[in-house]
């Protein structure tokens, strides 16, 4: 917009006039300057608004009954025009100029004053009426007859005028006050505006704290965060106040100008960057140009101001903008923006406070902003054919949901789950009362025993949280891998090392690794789970953009396999495993094929990122191409190494100028520092949206199933996958502990679902041995939400097709409500589990010693919890230190077995308890002291 330019937007079912202050030789700002004032008023007669933004480097944004109260101003204006309160008939019956034009020019000087400063028109206007009222008082006969006239058309305006809402407020306020203070003083407390940056599109609102109650405040990402309690709301207030929401005029203009200098930067390697090197490198580049900025135009800052400053900008240009602070509150566990947007404000669910309303209202400007962003980032569509949006936001722990139109009638809205950045823990769960020690110490020892588990429960009822605390449990001699074949050693690849391009080959490179770093052995395979000379390849996303890519793990093992050449048109060649998948493009996406189905003729995907041996040189290309298959060449058996890479997020590299599939290996970041080797199978998501580079959930189940005698974690039993798991558990296939999430109330709705909807054969389901309920408990109507335990039942073998006709059920534990406890059911259970008698049998325990240990494991727990509140230490209950203390209990345990042939409970609780004293509660009180 052009300087003094308005524009009506409408968003949310509200008309905003914004008028741009740029190069205008005064602020954007009613209460202080007249000319603004006069500005919204003039442009009120002519247009309706409910809201009223000047914009300049920062926008003031007065709200809608500010915006009323500049309405009746500009009414009343056009109302005292319309009556034409300046023509001589209004003035009196004298036709005399020297009578008239004083009054003519009294009356247009207060019309004129009224659109810019209304208090000031009125205050002259009464002492006008009170002047002539004393002249009036001195004449008789035609000289009062003419003068009444004047007076009561004086009268006339000032009734107008003291029928404002405006006036009213300030005519109180000055009472209260006992004085008129100068200028445009009385204006400030009456037009407070919200204040925001121009180019942040959402808007939050400080107003109406004044009688809530404060429960708590604290920081993040140096933006302070307020809890209030409304008197007359069920829901808690949830405020913050980012640092560029209160900043100086000089330091929005320095936002502003940094946004618009570096909109235009945009480096060759860019797009080749992982998300925290572009924070990084851009970084620099805002603190450089805020510097420079600052130094032109005579800003005096600190480095502490340029570098917050920089913080700013970042997180509304390669940052998640106002989201990025809600989502890095890590007591927040869900955020929701609903549609229409700029309706109502974003409201969230607070880990300590249940559901909570911010203040902040997110626009739609800001929600194609983000969107635009998370479509890059998943590489997933999003249109009226793809109105779902679903994928994990790696770097702030958070899953993503986005629907738009046409599912969502209204236009776009967000779901946005956070995960916790450490897995919960049994203790925690214990601390919370989500179940008892005892509880705590029967699951622990189903997870030991390899029983089968579903977790249960509706969404928020903490069926993830307690599936991870659940593997926690899980010994750390155990792995989940999802292992693919790859490349042969000979074949060539580009890489960058430390910064710098470079021509080599697989084997070379991994081998080098290797032996230069060490190595971790486990089923043959041998990985260097780090990159310590930061490594990056070239990948390709879903679309077939190239960028490089940091390696998260280098691979080798000795193979048996067949080898197959592929060989392009153009002489490209690669040899690989029968089972290793290259790619093709079906509809503008990238398709994994394995080698083995692959035919002459068919299209490949190669890129140009290879050495020119004639100059040394490297080309490159930006995008993939395709070329066709010239031949295909069975090479027979090996016996020899092929390696490997794992390339977070695309999961392809590209080797000999062809681009290859990677081994699947997504780690859990905090299990893996605790010393678990895990890896995720990423799937398609189960609402659309995905590529068909992506696996069904039920094809990479089955893939995990040929790895045998390994540990199996299923995010969530849906749909295909449910036949395959429980075929697998039925013939015992996994050979270990199950463990799986669905979606639930009870065991029974749970076969149900699993039989009538998902398709698996009720007989199938009895693979089943526990499903373990969770729920969010409201006591006695409550409006809180608690999670708790509320059911663990045993699914029974001996019956045929209904488990709840016949029997099938063998309830364990059952909530009370009245106790807030879990019952056991401990009579029924050592008569009627068929689970507990097939362990005995199998561990050759007695019910007592069985008993004993999870009455032990449960002790271990409280232990815990009880030290925690003793010395006030929470961090002893994360899983860093929970894992050691498990690890250390099984570890103690196994060392009796060796001495003495069993466990002595009684000793082996008062060594461990000892060196949990020793080792966890001394450090964590000295690092507490210090």
């Amino acid at each position: 917009m052009a300087p003094g330019q308005a524009v009506v937007k409408s968003e949310g079912g509200r008309k905003r006039l914004i008028i741009d202050y740029r190069g205008l030789p005064y602020g954007p700002d009613v209460a202080q300057f007249s000319q603004a004032m006069k500005d919204v008023v003039e442009k009120l007669r002519e247009v309706d608004a409910d809201e009223v933004v000047l914009s300049e480097y920062y926008e003031r944004i007065y709200n809608e009954e500010q915006t009323n109260w500049l309405k009746q101003v500009a009414d009343l204006l056009s109302s005292l025009e319309a009556d034409a309160v300046w023509s001589p008939s209004h003035l009196g019956k004298s036709t005399a100029s020297k009578v008239l034009a004083p009054r003519h020019d009294a009356v247009l000087k207060i019309l004129n004053m009224v659109s810019s400063d209304p208090f000031k028109a009125y205050l002259t206007l009464v002492q006008e009426l009170k002047n002539q009222m004393a002249a009036l008082s001195a004449l008789e006969g035609e000289d009062a007859d003419d003068l009444k006239i004047y007076v009561g058309t004086l009268k006339f305006m000032r009734q107008k005028i003291e029928g404002i809402d405006l006036i009213q407020k300030m005519k109180n306020y000055l009472t209260q006050l006992g004085s008129i203070p100068e200028g445009r003083t009385a204006y400030h407390t009456f037009f407070e505006s919200a204040i925001k940056p121009s180019f942040i599109g959402s808007r939050i609102f400080f107003t109406g704290t004044e009688g809530l109650e404060l429960v708590d405040q604290y920081e993040v990402l140096g933006t302070k965060v307020y809890v209030y309690k409304h008197p007359d709301r069920v829901e808690l207030l949830y405020y913050i106040n980012p640092p560029e929401y209160s900043l100086p005029p000089e330091k929005y203009f320095l936002l502003e100008k940094t946004k618009e200098v570096v909109a235009q930067h945009r480096p060759d390697t860019v797009e080749f960057m992982d998300i925290a090197q572009a924070r990084k490198y851009f970084r620099k580049v805002y603190v450089a140009t805020i510097a420079d900025l600052a130094l032109k135009n005579n800003i005096e800052l600190s480095v502490e101001e340029k570098e917050d400053l920089a913080t700013i900008v970042a997180r509304y240009t390669i940052g998640y903008g106002i989201l990025e602070i809600l989502l890095s509150d890590r007591r927040v566990t869900d955020v929701y923006i609903d549609s229409p947007l700029g309706v109502k404000p974003v409201y969230l669910v607070h880990g300590k406070y249940g559901q909570c309303q911010t203040n902040v209202i997110f626009s739609n400007e800001e929600a194609r902003s983000i969107v635009s962003r998370f479509r890059a980032l998943s590489g997933r569509p999003f249109d009226e054919a793809h109105p779902i949006l679903d994928f994990d936001l790696e770097d702030l722990q958070t899953r993503i949901a986005v629907i738009g139109k046409p599912l969502a009638l209204d236009g776009i809205a967000f779901a946005l789950r956070l995960h916790k950045t450490t897995p919960w823990t049994l203790a925690q769960f214990v601390d919370n009362n989500m179940f008892s020690a005892l509880n705590a110490g029967m699951f622990s020892f189903f997870v030991d025993a390899q029983a089968s588990m579903l977790i249960v429960g509706s969404r928020g009822a903490g069926k993830t949280s307690m599936l991870q605390s659940l593997m926690l449990e899980l010994p750390q001699n155990l792995r989940i891998l999802v292992q693919e074949d790859s490349v042969t050693g000979g074949t060539p690849i580009v890489v960058e090392k430390n910064g710098k391009l470079m021509s080599t080959t697989v084997g070379i490179l991994v081998d080098g690794l290797i032996e230069k770093h060490g190595k971790v052995l486990f089923n043959g395979v041998e990985k260097l789970p780090s990159n310590p000379e930061k490594i990056k390849v070239f990948s390709s996303s879903p679309d077939g953009e190239l960028q490089l890519a940091d390696v998260s793990c280098f691979i080798r093992h000795k193979t048996t396999k067949e080898l197959y050449l592929v060989k392009t048109e153009s002489y490209k060649e690669i040899k690989v495993t029968g089972d290793h998948s290259l790619f093709t493009f079906e509809q503008g996406r990238l398709k994994a094929v394995k080698t083995t189905s692959l035919q002459c003729g068919d299209d490949l995907v190669v890129a140009d990122c290879q050495l020119n041996s004639n100059d040394g040189t490297i080309s490159l290309s930006r995008r993939v191409s395709l070329e066709k298959i010239a031949e295909i060449t069975n090479l027979g058996q090996v016996n020899d190494y092929v390696y490997d890479f794992s390339v977070p997020h695309f999961e392809n590299f590209v080797c000999a100028g062809i681009l290859a599939h990677n081994t699947q290996e997504l780690p859990i970041p905090a299990l893996k520092r605790l010393g678990y080797s895990i890896q995720r199978l990423k799937t398609r998501p189960p609402l659309g949206g995905g590529t068909e580079t992506e696996v069904s959930a039920e094809d990479a189940l089955r893939t995990a199933l040929r790895l045998g005698d390994s540990v199996l974690i299923v995010g969530e039993v849906r749909s295909g996958e449910a036949k395959a798991l429980y075929e697998a558990m039925r013939v015992g296939a996994v050979g270990n502990v199950v463990m799986g999430i669905i979606h639930g109330e009870s065991a029974y709705g749970i076969w149900d679902r699993v039989v009538n909807d998902l398709g698996v054969p009720t007989t199938s389901f009895k693979a089943t041995d526990f499903c373990l309920v969770s729920a969010p408990i409201r006591f006695k109507g409550s409006l809180k939400r608690h999670r708790r335990v509320i059911e663990l039942t045993e699914v029974l073998k001996h019956w045929d097709t209904d488990p709840g006709k016949e029997d099938g059920f063998q309830s364990w534990l059952a909530f009370n409500a009245e106790k807030d406890a879990l019952e056991f059911f401990e009579d029924q259970v050592k008569e009627n589990s068929e689970w507990l008698k097939k362990t005995r049998q199998l561990r050759g325990l007695t019910y007592e010693d069985i008993m004993s240990e999870i009455t032990a494991r449960g002790i271990t727990k409280q232990y815990l919890v009880d030290q925690k509140r003793k010395f006030d230490i929470p961090q002893l209950l994360e899983a860093d230190y929970a894992v050691r203390a498990h690890n250390k209990y099984l570890l103690l345990s196994e060392k009796q077995r060796e001495e003495i042939g069993g466990v002595d409970h009684k000793l082996l609780l008062a060594e461990w308890k000892k060196w949990v004293d020793d080792s966890l509660i001394k450090d964590l009180i000295n690092l507490k002291k210090t």
